[in-house]
């Protein structure tokens, strides 16, 4: 891994998000000397190499309000998972390094999550499909909408690795391998960190999210 790798994906980050348990803002590394580039590279690299605990999968956990809604019933509120920056970088690193060949293993007809390439494309397209068939049949059509989003939550680790290990290279899984073990959550509840953060074995770490307010 190197120095400019690790400059490229700070570059990468969105600025105005949460920090993780870090307490450390993409702002911070963003703006930060070049020599903090080259730390982070020697520190992943003396990770990989000693197979040594990083200490980054830690996530924090929060609720915030619905739009709209009052506070009260936990039913109001959405939890957020928020992660640490220096593991935001390095997942981007892996992500810039496995892109190419996943894009050739994943099918055409997946539009979700993929650079240069929106659902809406493909809604509209099976729209205007089926309005087409329409107009000369009289075939009834039904369209069933399907949120898999919440599919992230339960993907099988394990099964996942045995997938990747066939498409990927065995330094690139080794890192995707370290991103999801040891995996823990630390509920923040009432301003206050549950001093028994509980440890997951199944899902992906979501996507970081904007920052909002709890007050």
């Amino acid at each position: 891994m190197t120095s400019n790798e690790v400059r490229e994906c700070i570059n990468k980050l969105n600025n105005g998000r949460a920090p993780g348990k870090d307490n450390i803002c993409n702002e911070y590394l963003k703006h930060a000397p070049p020599v903090i580039d080259e730390e982070i590279a020697n520190i992943f690299n003396k990770t990989f190499e000693s197979h040594e605990h990083l200490g980054i999968n830690e996530r924090l956990l929060i609720t915030i309000p619905k739009p709209g809604k009052p506070k009260g019933p936990p039913s109001n509120l959405r939890p957020i998972t928020l992660l640490n920056s220096v593991r935001k970088v390095l997942s981007t690193i892996v992500l810039n390094r496995i892109r190419p060949r996943v894009e050739k293993y994943t099918s055409n007809s997946q539009s979700g999550f993929r650079p240069n390439r929106s659902t809406s494309d493909v809604v509209w397209a099976h729209r205007w499909i089926t309005a087409k068939v329409l107009d000369a049949t009289e075939v009834k059509v039904n369209i069933t909408g399907i949120d898999m989003s919440a599919a992230f939550d339960t993907i099988n680790r394990t099964k996942l690795l045995e997938i990747l290990r066939d498409i990927i290279d065995e330094d690139e899984l080794r890192i995707i391998r370290f991103l999801l073990s040891e995996t823990t959550i630390d509920v923040k509840i009432n301003g206050a960190n549950d001093p028994m953060p509980f440890t997951t074995n199944i899902g992906t770490p979501p996507k970081p999210r904007p920052f909002y307010s709890l007050s």
